[in-house]
């Protein structure tokens, strides 16, 4: 007999007799159909005082009471037996229906039938194997014999995958065991053991502080228990959490989203019906029955319902004497055959990391990389249960001395639960993560304090075919060029993304000691996986990235960024970009700067001398181009403590454009945005771009629709520089950098946009009104409080004036709006159209996100992006509007987006026409977060008619109406010629 069917069988006593009439019954008379004892009987679970077994068979043996002649004939009267049992015999029998019929002859009106037949499996004749059974098939036999099915169910444990199906006579009233807790199978209590010389325990480290530690590491947000037994461990959850015991005894408090489910597991997950199993818990922790077979199946269960990142603990796998692991309790230590999980695994799930860590009093296994579409246990459970059972005896010595367990010690949990939180955090696949858990598992426990030691910091470099400039970047990182830190103080992590090129290891080896390798398999264009590799096995409290090998650092930039660490607990340090040469590098490059040009100019200042002198021959990035007081759009030298890399999940893999994309400004700005973080700007130091040719930085052609595109994916929404964030300054300002920081201060006043520089001209007019900028800050604070018929209402009143004037001169027939926002402007202007008496008045809003949450049959909403309109307004529908037509362009402020709206509808706009581009206004604004719009609106309109100002003419009579540019939308009232 194999386990699963004896498993099954116990089952359906448990279900249907437990409780029930039939129970109680004296004599209660059960027929065993193919009862012989082949390795094991079902009289073991009709073992009741009460219970009168019979096994009936063809030939004499064990367990064989009834011996029978003819094998489609049972030798009973009829409606005399209360329960007909046969499990592994209806494969065996040529003519299954006609002894089926004979079961329903001999039963009882009030008795079952329990039938367990196989649906799959190997040929095995005894003497003849004729069947394989499906649900449809006992549906058939209750079909044909007039009984009633009134349970099927298929168990996929191989290699059998058992059928199993519960008839009777007729329909009735049958017992509800959906919360019967009585379907509890042995006990698992102590109670009345006395303690032993075999009672002896080991472990450096309770086993409850350690799952603490795990809950507090990886944060899970929903967890299962299996065995509740008091509530201790159960008790350390503050997230959601589910126990499932069949007999609680609950003395410890539990939190307020804690349950408890009075139910075996087996029925827990048969059920299928609690919703933590359709969250796919984050952690599980196994302390149920202590046998193997519960254990496996608890495993099997837990497996079937887990995530990717799923953490299993699995308690009792090491046994501290072989008494202690006797499958019957003897002992009040007792860890029963658990032990045995821990081989079993090993040996038919290799895929698995099996992590067993020496806690005490019996050791807990850590099982991660779980896989519910791995059936390899299931489909052979039955002869994985039999090996376990008679070819695993006892454990050997090896178990006994938990020879190879992980030392529950911090420093080693530390690193482990970090990589684990981080992989959930961040969705990473299981096998990207395999090589970090290999390198914990196998560390040296012997290796001496000094390679052990915490480090005060990390400096993780990206490199990908840089063969020219990591020399330069590692010398500028190393000592002696930066000041004031020891090279024992910390470490350079050179992760290599793939190179191609020539690279001396070698020689960048010897620049300093402190410097080492790593090398990944460059699958990968975009870095990212590569930073997380280097932050898994940094071994710096505070780690900075650098995601780009190729930028230089001044000589203060470690020593700083140590120190400035020391300010705040969670402390986020950001440093400033400059470019080589004499003009940011995608301005330069179109003017012949390249790498021998850049040779040369850093031969020239002597910068390996005196650091500091690269910012003599550099000037500020575009990401830094707000100077000293701006925060920049991103950072190429971040620095954090190890623990928050761990809270922000380090950078998000799913960045895979070339160069991560926007991967660098994400990480940014998560952390800008995060209210954890104090943000700190180190002033006087920096990172120097290097010409590489570079995706981002050195290419002639923008790739920033494509990396805001996966931007969009990943976040929902486009990018947007982080705005409106508490900065604190650290450092001083060296001597060269005095006419920087005159800049700096120029460019932080509220109208720096009056410098030569920023402003623009078009048609000889400035885009800059007359507005004060407090006056400006006051008439803003207006402007976004304003509703129009109770929908907020973002439009200027002086503009609104304007657009009065605007629908007096030409009355336009067709509105479209790009930029719906809540709907309050294409509503006035949909009023607007029929207070003109405009016939069938029609308004087109278009947001890539719209809010309206209204509706009006003159407005059509449209979702839409306003960099490809092509996709929403078709040249059919356009030449179909009735003319004139005006255009709102109120889409992102941005001047990829202006541009685009404006060349869009450039082909379509006919003499008369007006095309509006909005809020150019905003280059005015004093507050930093209008800097993210970098003057796109006004940019994207002097280009625009550079290009075409021979069909458009700036409607000065609107713009001036009240003084000139008096207006949100400066220069922005353009008429078609």
């Amino acid at each position: 007999m194999h386990a699963s069917s004896f498993e099954n069988m116990k089952k359906c006593y448990q279900k249907y007799i437990v409780g029930s009439e039939l129970e109680q019954r004296t004599p209660l008379l059960v027929l065993d159909v193919g009862g012989a004892d082949v390795n094991g009987s079902y009289s073991d679970i009709f073992s009741g005082s009460n219970i009168q077994y019979l096994g009936a068979d063809l030939a004499p043996g064990a367990g064989v009471s009834v011996v029978l002649d003819d094998p489609n004939t049972l030798p009973l009267e009829d409606s005399s037996v209360d329960i007909v049992i046969s499990g592994q015999m209806l494969e065996h029998c040529e003519f299954f229906w006609e002894i089926f019929a004979e079961f329903v002859r001999v039963l009882k009106d009030d008795g079952y039938i329990f039938l367990i037949a196989p649906s799959s499996g190997p040929i095995h004749k005894f003497p003849v194997d004729c069947y394989r059974f499906y649900p449809d098939s006992y549906r058939a036999l209750a079909k044909y014999t007039g009984c009633h099915l009134v349970e099927v169910w298929h168990d996929d444990r191989g290699p059998w995958d058992d059928l199993v199906g519960v008839f009777k006579k007729s329909e009735g009233v049958e017992k509800d065991s959906e919360n019967d807790i009585s379907l509890v199978l042995e006990n698992n209590s102590k109670a009345g053991i006395l303690s032993t010389e075999f009672d002896i325990v080991k472990g450096e480290l309770p086993y409850t502080e350690l799952l603490k530690f795990i809950h507090e590491s990886i944060l899970p947000d929903c967890y299962l228990e299996i065995g509740v037994r008091n509530g201790r461990s159960l008790s350390l959850a503050s997230c959601d959490a589910v126990g499932v015991d069949p007999d609680p005894e609950i003395t410890h408090e539990l939190g307020d989203n804690t349950r408890v489910v009075s139910q075996t597991s087996d029925y827990f997950f048969e059920q299928a019906i609690d919703p933590v199993l359709q969250r796919k818990p984050d952690l599980v922790f196994i302390d149920g029955m202590h046998l193997f077979e519960n254990v496996l199946r608890d495993f099997i269960n837990v497996e079937r319902v887990s995530g990717p990142h799923t953490v299993v603990v699995v308690d009792d796998i090491y046994p501290n004497h072989p008494k202690q692991a006797a499958r019957e309790r003897n002992t009040r230590v007792w860890t029963g055959d658990v032990w045995k999980l821990h081989t079993i695994l090993k040996k038919y799930r290799p895929d698995l990391t099996l992590i067993p860590i020496n806690t005490s009093p019996t050791g807990l296994l850590v099982i991660l990389g779980l896989n519910f579409r791995n059936k390899v246990l299931t489909s052979r459970y039955n002869p994985i249960v039999r090996e376990a059972l008679y070819s695993l005896d006892t454990p050997d010595q090896g178990t006994i001395n938990r020879e190879g367990a992980l030392s529950p010690s911090e420093e080693n949990m530390r690193q482990l639960f970090q990589v684990i939180y981080r992989a959930r955090r961040l969705k990473l696949p299981y096998k990207s993560q395999s090589e970090v858990y290999d390198r914990l598992l196998n560390r040296d426990s012997n290796k001496s304090s000094e390679k052990s030691k915490q480090l005060a910091m990390s400096v993780i470099v990206i490199s990908y075919n840089m063969a020219r400039e990591l020399p330069r970047t590692l010398k500028s990182l190393s000592p002696p060029f930066q000041k004031n830190i020891s090279v024992d103080d910390y470490e350079i992590i050179v992760v290599d993304n793939g190179s191609s090129d020539n690279l001396d290891k070698v020689m960048c080896q010897a620049i300093s000691p402190n410097i080492r390798f790593i090398v990944t398999d460059g699958c990968s264009v975009s870095p990212v996986r590569a930073i997380n590799h280097g932050l898994n096995v940094a071994r710096g409290e505070l780690v900075g990235v650098m995601i780009d090998g190729a930028r230089m650092a001044s000589p203060g930039l470690l020593n700083k960024a140590l120190s400035a660490s020391k300010s705040s607990p969670h402390a986020a340090i950001g440093t400033l970009a400059f470019h080589l040469g004499e003009d940011v590098q995608m301005k330069s490059v179109l003017a012949g700067y390249n790498q021998t040009v850049e040779d040369e100019l850093l031969n020239s200042v002597g910068w390996e001398e005196d650091g500091y002198k690269l910012f003599d021959v550099s000037v500020f990035a575009g990401s830094s181009s707000g100077g000293w007081f701006d925060l920049p759009a991103e950072t190429n030298a971040l620095f954090l403590r190890a623990n928050d890399w761990i809270k922000i999940g380090g950078y998000d893999e799913r960045f895979q454009q070339p160069g991560g994309g926007l991967a660098n400004l994400d990480t940014w700005r998560r952390v800008c945005c995060d209210s954890y973080f104090d943000v700190v700007m180190l002033l006087g130091e920096g990172t120097f771009h290097q010409f590489h040719g570079g995706t981002a930085t050195n290419a002639i052609t923008s790739a920033w629709d494509a990396f805001n595109k996966e931007y969009k994916s990943i976040r929902g929404c486009d990018y947007k520089r982080p705005g409106n964030v508490n900065v604190s300054y650290f450092g001083s300002i060296q001597d060269n950098q005095r006419a920087s920081l005159l800049e700096s201060l120029f460019k932080s006043l509220p109208d720096f946009n009056k410098l030569p520089t920023s402003n623009l001209e078009v048609q000889e007019r400035s885009f800059n009104s007359k507005f004060p900028p407090s006056l400006l800050a006051e008439i803003q604070k207006g402007v976004m409080n304003t509703t129009y018929r109770n929908i907020t209402f973002l439009k200027s009143p002086l503009d609104i004036g304007i657009y009065y004037k605007l629908f007096d001169k030409v009355l336009p027939k067709t509105v479209i709006e790009i930029g719906s926002k809540f709907g309050g402007s294409a509503l006035w202007f949909a009023d607007m159209l029929s207070a003109y008496g405009v016939e069938s008045p029609k308004v087109l809003s278009i947001d890539i996100e719209l809010l309206a949450d209204f509706s009006d049959e003159r407005i059509d909403f449209i979702t839409g992006d306003a960099g490809h309109l092509d996709e929403v307004l078709s040249e059919s529908l356009m030449n179909s509007l009735p003319r004139p037509m005006l255009i709102i362009e109120d889409s992102s402020h941005l001047y990829h987006h202006s541009m685009a709206v404006l060349n869009f509808f450039h082909g379509y706009l006919q003499k008369g026409d007006y095309i509006v581009v909005e809020d150019g206004v905003c280059a005015q604004f004093s507050e930093s977060r209008y800097r993210v719009y970098d003057n796109g609106p006004n940019r994207a309109v002097k280009e625009f008619l550079l290009a075409h100002g021979d069909s458009y003419e700036i409607d000065t009579d609107l713009c001036d109406h009240y003084g000139i540019n008096a207006t949100y939308n400066p220069n922005g009232y353009l008429k078609r010629l």
